[in-house]
């Protein structure tokens, strides 16, 4: 791996094939990834965050107002691979179709498509490299998370 594209042998998956139950009436028309915060959709944040780790691809999955978080994804980053679930399939449905989606790779990354974190997310990919672990979970305690 060079410096410049440290993260070759990795794929990421943003999760956005909910319902958008929980934040009804505002997903009445919009669907959560693309709900501003601040002025700026939260899926244009986690793209933000995701950019500087030079990962290999990038997929992700849709499923209410799939049109309009298609369309955004399109616009703002067409080489993004998109699938839409017309039907849910659910967590481990959504990460199978997406894997066979994406292109072959060493490590994947998962990050739902509703919440943004100022996580160092290099420092976990590089930690998980590090203990060869199997999966690493990124958790936050209950009592520090907001919202």
């Amino acid at each position: 791996m060079s410096a410049q594209q440290p993260n070759q042998d990795v794929v990421a998956m943003i999760l956005a094939a909910g319902e958008g139950t929980r934040m009804r009436p505002l997903t009445h028309y919009c669907p959560k990834p693309l709900l501003p915060f601040a002025g700026t959709p939260i899926l244009a944040r986690i793209a933000q965050k995701l950019a500087p780790l030079h990962l290999q691809a990038i997929g992700i999955n849709a499923h209410h107002l799939a049109d309009q978080l298609l369309a955004w994804t399109q616009a703002q980053h067409p080489d993004w691979i998109t699938h839409h679930e017309y039907t849910l399939l659910g967590s481990g449905g959504g990460v199978r179709a997406m894997h066979q989606l994406l292109p072959p790779s060493n490590h994947f990354l998962y990050h739902n498509g509703d919440i943004f974190t100022d996580a160092p997310l290099q420092a976990l990919i590089t930690s998980h490299r590090q203990n060869g672990a199997h999966a690493t979970l990124l958790l936050t305690p209950a009592e520090k998370a907001d919202g």
